[in-house]
């Protein structure tokens, strides 16, 4: 009974250390890619998406066990605090990918319950095995009166970014209901310095629609 006890603890703090490790690991960078299967399952980056006409048919679905292995628990850089996380009532889809010398640049997406798209960007130094930064980068879709788009158009070279994000938000008031509109442009640049955001241009508008009586 004792050496069960014993196995029992001692398999606990195993998977402590570990856990720890990996956290360790994930917040120096130092993260190793299988960058083959990731750009055999995507397609090569274009000039321009719009992600209101994503057909997900006809995207490669990234196993469970590859995503837990390889991007659960990954620090997001542009929101605070954040982590990749592993949702079993998504889906995860391979997306785009681009070489550019030691850099690699790829995206997938997560398809999640509520009725969004979610697209995130992975900065990557090949000779290195660093990630240099994912980045919460896009999502489209729609739930409970609230609405979001995104269109992305790229350079040439696929590092620099021209991101459209129109959002609305309907809410009902006496008699009628109210629109806001909200549209935002920013340049995106991804380099072996990481990812900055530049603000190009934005864009608010409230309407009331009134209903007849």
């Amino acid at each position: 009974m004792k050496r069960i006890f014993y196995l029992l603890i001692f398999t606990i703090l195993s998977s402590c250390t570990t856990e720890e490790k990996k956290v360790e690991k994930l917040n120096s960078g130092f993260v190793s890619l299988p960058l083959r299967p990731i750009k055999e399952n995507s397609f090569n980056r274009r000039r321009y998406y719009n992600l209101d006409s994503l057909e997900l048919n006809r995207l490669k679905l990234i196993d469970t066990t590859f995503f837990k292995e390889y991007f659960l628990g990954l620090p997001i850089n542009n929101l605070s605090n954040s982590n990749i996380e592993f949702d079993p009532y998504s889906r995860y889809y391979f997306f785009d990918y681009k070489d550019i010398a030691d850099l690699v640049l790829f995206t997938i997406i997560h398809d999640d319950e509520v009725g969004y798209e979610n697209l995130y960007h992975f900065t990557y130094h090949r000779t290195k095995n660093r990630l240099l930064a994912v980045d919460y980068l896009a999502a489209t879709g729609g739930d409970d009166g609230h609405g979001n788009y995104d269109i992305l158009n790229y350079n040439k070279n696929g590092d620099t970014l021209l991101r459209i994000s129109s959002s609305q938000f309907w809410e009902d008031i006496n008699n009628g209901s109210s629109i806001q509109y909200d549209s935002v442009i920013y340049k995106i640049l991804f380099s072996k310095n990481g990812t900055k955001y530049i603000k190009q241009d934005s864009l608010s508008r409230m309407d009331t629609v009134w209903s007849k009586n």
